[in-house]
């Protein structure tokens, strides 16, 4: 990858700066298949216990989409399947492909094979690739991943495929759920018509993979609220989900019957009992695709209560403990006791829902001397380069020496017993027609900014506000206006 910081693929690039072909879906749905091109390409570096090749006699890219294939049947049955559930399914796929191998080879392949899924190489970061968007004649950079391995309620973690893993399983279609659907139930309906059962097969498998994500994501934004109440809002992140479930449940089931019927109507006009198994099972395929809407239906229903449920548990305790809870106990009985009486302790009610500690805002000159906090650097890390990942402090000379600013400050203290107001402007003005020089009105401006909060300010009998802004020849910024106290 070049040296240089690439543009992402997000990014936006405005206008387009060319008119050649835009290619770039095609080319994004392409690097898709790189993490298992570059497994394919490296096979031969892999090895055994006995030193021969790893994946001897084994395709990787099929490998590769089995397994995910196997996550994605996971999601369509429940929250995905477990680490020790893939790796088991990998490993069996690839003694039942070699039977000769032993069975540490067959792990350790499965390993790898699940490593190139998640990216194991890069610390299971986001894939990236780089490709040509003739628009604006860059090269961006495509970040996505394959699969991801996130916690279930019971803290299990599982693997489902990533929207752009969905993507590689579905042919790399790169249009919309509903789009996609729509294609291949027309496409079915034409294959059917033409007696290619085979195709129309493999094609209903794809729309019930299609139909999947729906339920995956209202689930997925269930689950989440459950975990973190109040990190899922109903009205942006739920609710238009489910009105886009309906409508894909209904007019699925319309389609739906439509190609069962016409899978009726060929089975009344083929002889050939291969063609009428091949239908026959596309017929169960579909009423397995309707099993998949229905859980779908019965996710849609439940979102509801679920989710309010979800709320309800912020106020619930989250481990056993001696406080009575808050929605069972105190609630109830504070809403059977009088008003009156809730008046009476309302002020110690108010005071034991505050924190015990109250978060402080840092002053200032604490937020500075954090900042220029440097850590030195040890005689052994300076000889141990490998280990190191901390960089030198590097330590810029001060453009104002301790004796100019004691110098302004002196200057600006002597201005300012003239008990009227000053602007910053105005004292640089005074300081360029005494013949100051540059750096010295440079200081003029440093010492005013760093007087402008009244706890750091060197004029006890002055307080700044601001006042616009400012331009000199040495400096600019935001102007302040130092006005006399009221003496109360």
């Amino acid at each position: 990858m070049p040296n240089e910081q690439l543009p992402d693929a997000s990014d936006s690039l405005g206008e387009p700066k060319s008119e050649l072909i835009d290619l770039s879906p095609q080319l994004r749905n392409q690097r898709l298949l790189e993490p298992m091109n570059q497994l394919h390409a490296t096979r031969n570096f892999h090895q055994d216990e006995d030193g021969e090749p790893l994946f001897d006699g084994l395709d990787t890219h099929y490998l590769c989409m089995a397994t995910l294939n196997f996550m994605m049947e996971g999601s369509a049955v429940g929250a995905g399947y477990s680490m020790a559930d893939v790796h088991t399914y990998a490993n069996s796929l690839i003694s039942r492909i070699r039977p000769e191998k032993s069975s540490f080879a067959c792990a350790k392949a499965a390993d790898v094979v699940i490593g190139c899924l998640s990216n194991k190489a890069e610390n299971y970061k986001e894939f990236e690739f780089t490709y040509f968007h003739a628009p604006s004649l860059q090269t961006l950079v495509y970040r996505f991943r394959l699969v991801t391995l996130e916690p279930d309620l019971d803290d299990v973690y599982r693997y489902r495929p990533s929207p752009e893993g969905y993507l590689l399983l579905i042919g790399m279609l790169n249009v919309d759920v509903e789009d996609q659907q729509i294609l291949m139930e027309k496409m079915m309906q034409i294959l059917i018509e033409r007696g290619r059962f085979e195709q129309a097969a493999e094609f209903a498998r794809r729309a019930m993979v299609l139909s999947i994500e729906h339920r995956q994501h209202i689930h997925g934004q269930i689950t989440q609220a459950i975990r973190a109440p109040g990190t899922v809002r109903w009205s942006a992140d739920i609710k238009p989900r489910l009105d886009d479930s309906r409508l894909h449940v209904k007019a699925r089931q319309e389609e739906e019957g439509r190609l069962l019927m016409a899978i009726r109507n060929k089975i009344g006009e083929v002889e050939n009992i291969k063609s009428k198994q091949e239908l026959s099972s596309l017929h169960d395929l579909l009423s397995k695709a309707g099993t998949v809407r229905a859980r779908l239906q019965l996710e849609v229903s439940s979102a509801e209560g679920r989710f309010i449920e979800a709320q309800t548990a912020a106020f619930r305790a989250r481990k056993s403990s001696g406080i009575p809870d808050l929605e069972t106990h105190l609630l109830p009985q504070a809403m059977i006791r009088p008003g009156a009486q809730l008046a009476q302790a309302a002020e110690d009610l108010i005071v034991s829902l505050f924190p015990a500690v109250f978060p402080k805002t840092p002053d200032l000159s604490n937020l500075l001397s954090i900042l220029m906090e440097r850590r030195q650097l040890t005689k052994d890390a300076d000889a141990d380069e490998d280990d190191d990942e901390f960089e030198p402090f590097q330590v810029w000379p001060d453009p104002f020496p301790d004796q100019l600013v004691v110098k302004i400050s002196q200057w600006l203290s002597a201005k300012f017993e003239e008990n009227r107001s000053w602007r910053i402007d105005e004292l640089i003005d005074a300081g360029t027609h005494e013949g100051f020089s540059a750096i010295e009105q440079q200081c003029i401006a440093f010492c005013l900014y760093r007087s402008f909060p009244d706890s750091e300010s060197e004029f006890e009998n002055h307080h700044a506000v601001l006042d616009g802004e400012y331009e000199t020849r040495v400096v600019r910024g935001d102007n302040l206006r130092f006005d006399v106290k009221t003496k109360v």
